[in-house]
């Protein structure tokens, strides 16, 4: 991904990189995590989460432990995904046209991404278990819409 022209990694936290509500890195991940931070470095990797670094989080108190965790930077904000790219724009000092965006759902890791330019890729869910159960509705809702309408195929 680097050598084709991208300048950082997003990742969303919960089923994504985490158990739900977990700040350690999924074990099967681990490795993968760690070859991120590798080859793009540590600065131009980051989590931007819909719970840790948001107003859910007072004092940002879940970000610093995951930060602590991970070993990357949790991005704080106000809005949460689809909204607020100014942390991201903040960090890495671009518009996102060259950033990476990954992430379990498609109503906010996707959209976000895709509302800013960003390359996504969208994962299956690390596990069910401890899942909230409005994030486990939301996704089979999403699976199904997704399912139901591919994407239109891209004009190039």
């Amino acid at each position: 991904m680097r050598e084709a022209g991208c300048h950082g990694v997003i990742f969303d936290k919960d089923n994504t990189l985490t158990a739900p509500y977990s700040d350690e890195v999924h074990p099967r991940l681990a490795g993968s995590l760690r070859r991120c931070v590798e080859t793009f470095g540590a600065e131009r990797v980051a989590v931007l989460s819909n719970s840790a670094g948001t107003p859910d989080d007072p004092g940002g108190v879940a970000a610093d432990a995951l930060e602590a965790a991970l070993g990357v930077h949790v991005l704080r904000r106000r809005h949460k995904k689809p909204r607020g790219i100014e942390s991201v724009q903040r960090h890495f000092q671009c518009d996102g046209t060259a950033l990476l965006m990954v992430g379990d759902r498609y109503l906010t890791d996707v959209v976000f991404g895709n509302m800013h330019g960003m390359l996504t890729v969208h994962t299956q869910q690390l596990t069910t278990e401890g899942d909230n159960r409005v994030a486990q509705a939301m996704r089979r809702a999403e699976d199904w819409l997704v399912a139901r309408y591919p994407p239109l195929p891209s004009a190039t």
